[in-house]
């Protein structure tokens, strides 16, 4: 058993700071003469020290809680070097009154910055300037360059237009849009067996006008950005903004906003590149990109989503939202399941179709994303500062190539499961999970669904199971993963297996 340490401090208030309660312990254990002593004391004291820095100092990383961390770890190891050594309990006093005093001195001495030069700066009021940015036809590749008519490489300076622009105007990430649609919407048809195409609903707040701005601020901020040398814009453009009302219905009015902003930002010298974002699919599987009509056509119902573990998002969790929980939904069903269907449909999932045309679901998707970017293009095709389009920002491959769906991912983020979990999970089944947190510390298990919440429509299956991949076992009604190397290239032949999904 480890050596007996003095008691504990008395509680500190709820005012009290960590880098505050971590010195006032070092200065207990300095008063108290107690430590552990010689080599014993000091690997626990840097273990101890490694523990506070992940477990707070990434959380909640500032100077000050640094300061404070290691000068507390290193009060003890000094008190472990020599218990005895007037001069090893001088030194802890110091390190020890310097975590004290870090918490209050080192922000008086964080610089300041005064609102002067923040203002609105005229295109032509004599401030530096960087060179126009090039325009269309400018451009060639090479390798991994970018270079000008004449061979330079180039760098382009630029920025994000914008975070904003990931959502509908006047909508927040945690508002609630996962109302289901009116008894009359199209949408009620896809609570059947079969998806369809009219499955799209106009659940969607209705624009995304004015995102990342509204046009009678335009001047405010191109010259602004202008004047700090950043003249290249990646132009976030999300497929919902285009196409949000359903399958083939544009958002005119957003198109002739877009061409009008990108328009003004030529006025300034400022070139753009069109961003078609997408942060985990949608907004309603924890980030943003596609429309709404997207999970109503393979049978989701959003409103479900949160509730049976499908994906984690900001508007089901609430606040404070864990930080980088988002890229979780990688591995959950939703998204893993939209990805796979959009690149590998055709392979993975053969018997799933939209339509009266029986068309595949990936071709759906596909030509719907590509057909509502052709539109972009057709609007900006006469601006001469738009240099080009990016294909899909951060795609993801889904359960594509996934060796057993049994085996977990390697990112580790708040309940951690496997793919046959998030299946049982999406049909309303209980799973036991693992938890984690940053930086992917085991924090124990979590149950997930206990309510049994179905995140597919009533009356639809399981996509996953139509595909068979699994089915229940007709005898005990027991769920059984029939093809766990489904999603290898090798694989379960793309639901070749033929699961009834009855």
């Amino acid at each position: 058993p480890p050596p007996r340490l003095p008691p504990p401090p008395p509680p500190l208030s709820a005012e009290s700071t960590l880098p505050s309660r971590l010195s006032r312990g070092a200065l207990a254990r300095l008063r108290g003469g107690g430590s552990v002593p010689g080599f014993r004391g000091i690997m626990l004291s840097l273990q101890g020290y490694v523990l506070r820095v992940l477990g707070t100092g990434v959380s909640n990383f500032t100077p000050e809680n640094l300061v404070a961390t290691t000068s507390a770890s290193i009060c003890t190891i000094l008190l472990s070097l020599g218990r005895k050594s007037t001069v090893a309990r001088a030194l802890a006093v110091l390190f020890a009154v310097v975590g004290l005093v870090a918490p209050k001195l080192l922000p008086m001495l964080e610089y300041t910055h005064s609102g002067e030069g923040y203002a609105c700066l005229p295109l032509l009021s004599g401030a530096p300037s960087a060179p126009n940015s090039v325009m269309r036809g400018d451009l060639k590749t090479e390798g991994p360059w970018f270079r000008d008519r004449e061979g330079r490489a180039v760098i382009l300076r630029g920025i994000n237009v914008a975070g904003s622009s990931k959502l509908p105007t006047g909508t927040a990430s945690f508002g609630d849009y996962t109302s289901t649609p009116p008894p009359s919407s199209p949408a009620t048809a896809a609570a059947t067996a079969t998806p369809t195409a009219a499955a799209a609903s106009t659940v969607s707040p209705p624009t995304f006008v004015g995102r990342p701005w509204p046009l009678s601020e335009c001047d405010q901020h191109l010259s602004r950005l202008r004047a700090w040398g950043l003249t290249t814009f990646r132009f976030i453009v999300t497929w919902e903004a285009v196409e949000h009302a359903g399958p083939g219905i544009y958002d005119l009015e957003y198109l002739e906003y877009l061409k009008k902003v990108v328009r003004k930002a030529g006025e300034y010298g400022i070139s753009i590149w069109i961003d078609p974002h997408q942060d985990v699919w949608s907004r309603w599987t924890g980030g943003d990109g596609a429309p709404q009509w997207t999970l109503d056509a393979v049978g989701f119902n959003v409103s479900r989503i949160y509730d049976s573990g499908a994906a984690i998002t900001h508007q089901g969790y609430g606040d404070p939202y864990p930080r980088m929980m988002w890229p979780s939904n990688h591995q959950r069903l939703a998204t893993g399941t939209m990805f796979t269907l959009f690149f590998a449909g055709r392979k993975y999932a053969p018997n799933i179709s939209i339509g009266p045309d029986k068309t595949n679901i990936q071709d759906y998707l596909q030509t719907h994303y590509f057909a509502a970017y052709k539109k972009v293009a057709q609007v900006l095709k006469g601006e001469p500062n738009v240099i080009g389009f990016d294909t899909l920002n951060e795609p993801n491959a889904g359960l594509s190539g996934w060796k057993d769906l049994k085996v977990k991912g390697l990112f580790r983020q708040g309940w951690t499961h496997n793919w046959w979990q998030a299946m049982l999970m999406g049909e309303g089944l209980t799973q036991e999970t693992e938890h984690y947190r940053l930086p992917f510390i085991y924090t124990g298990t979590r149950t997930l669904n206990k309510k049994g919440v179905r995140a597919w429509k009533d009356g639809v299956p399981c996509i996953w199971r139509r595909a068979g991949v699994w089915d229940f076992d007709p005898s005990t009604y027991e769920p059984q993963l029939l093809s766990p190397n489904h999603f290898l290239p090798e694989g379960g032949g793309g639901g070749g297996r033929g699961g009834k999904g009855k």
